[in-house]
Formats: C-alpha cells, sequence, structure tokens
C-alpha cells in the first residue's frame, strides 16, 4: 500500500468516531463563508466524509468557501472537520489549505493575543486522542515532504505529539534553562 492511501486510512480510523457539533456551535463568528460551508454541508449529506466526496467533485467555489470557513470553526467543530481538511489537502493542488491547517493547529501565530492563543489552542489539543495528534502531524510531515512550504518548526511538531502548548512558545514567559 502506498504512504499516501496508509496515511488516508490512519486519518479516517483515527477521527472515524468524533462526533460532529451540536447545532449553532459550529462558528466562533459569523462571515458569510460560513454560510456557504453549511450549505454545502447539509446538501452534501452532513458528515464530514460525504463533504469531502462533495469536495473532491472537484467544486472548486466550494473548496474555496470551504477553506475560508476553517478559520471560524469553534474547537469542537475544527476536530470533527480536522480528518476532511486532512485528506482534501492530500489532494489539493493548493498550498493554502495545509498552510491554514498547521497555522490554526500551530503555535506561531502572533496576530492573536498570546493568552488568547494559548488556551485556544490547549482546548483544540484536548479534544485530540494520541492517534488523532499523530494522524495530524503525519499528514503535515508527508505534505511539507512532497514540497508544501508549510509555517511549522519544532514547536509545532512537538505540540501535535504532546498535545501541549508550552507558554514559552507563545512569549508569555522567558525561556529559561533546558
Amino acid at each position: 500500500m502506498p504512504a499516501i492511501d496508509h496515511l488516508r486510512t490512519i486519518v479516517s480510523d483515527a477521527f472515524c468516531d468524533v462526533p460532529p457539533p451540536e447545532e449553532g456551535e459550529t462558528f466562533t463568528a459569523y462571515d458569510p463563508d460560513c454560510d456557504d460551508f453549511l450549505d454545502v454541508y447539509e446538501r452534501s449529506g452532513s458528515t464530514w466524509a460525504t463533504l469531502l466526496r462533495y469536495l473532491e467533485s472537484g467544486d472548486e467555489v466550494a473548496a474555496w468557501r470551504i477553506g475560508a470557513a476553517f478559520h471560524f470553526l469553534t474547537p469542537t467543530a475544527l476536530h470533527y472537520f480536522t480528518p476532511m481538511y486532512l485528506l482534501f489537502s492530500l489532494d489539493s493542488k493548493s498550498g493554502d489549505l495545509p498552510s491554514t491547517l498547521t497555522f490554526l493547529l500551530g503555535p506561531m501565530s502572533h496576530e492573536l493575543n498570546p493568552m488568547r492563543r494559548f488556551e485556544y489552542l490547549n482546548n483544540i489539543w484536548g479534544l485530540y486522542s494520541e492517534r488523532q495528534r499523530f494522524a495530524v502531524g503525519a499528514t503535515i510531515l508527508l505534505l511539507n515532504a512532497e514540497g508544501h512550504e508549510l509555517p511549522f518548526d519544532a514547536r509545532w511538531t512537538e505540540l501535535v505529539f504532546t498535545g501541549r502548548v508550552k507558554r514559552e512558545w507563545l512569549g508569555l514567559l522567558p525561556v529559561t534553562g533546558d
């Protein structure tokens, strides 16, 4: 089995039991792309797997809107839709979606208040099992090896595999000792 097919199985199996977000618990803020996301989600069958099949059918506008709405997902919704984004990224010709995924799940954002970023990442990674963190990390590392220029470093890799955000990564505390 080629590595990419094996990775697809790892991702699908790791997230197979994650429940969808409750109605009204999908987005943290309103954006017109969120309406488009929900419309496509409902028309495609209301699971991340059916949404993925819809995206793979080639609707580039829907893919762009779903990618844009990614920024507004709650931690619970992000957890649920992560496999769809990971698997779609493996076939995506654009580096935008993998880069967005890496940005949203990693500690290097300076655009958000550091304390909010710390709490946000801890809320997200607290939802992911070890198998799920492995699936995320393996996908991002494969995408990087295939030439996607992704915004991650050793901090991101450690975060994925441990599930813990360190305050010094976000500039809240000075780095000391080890």
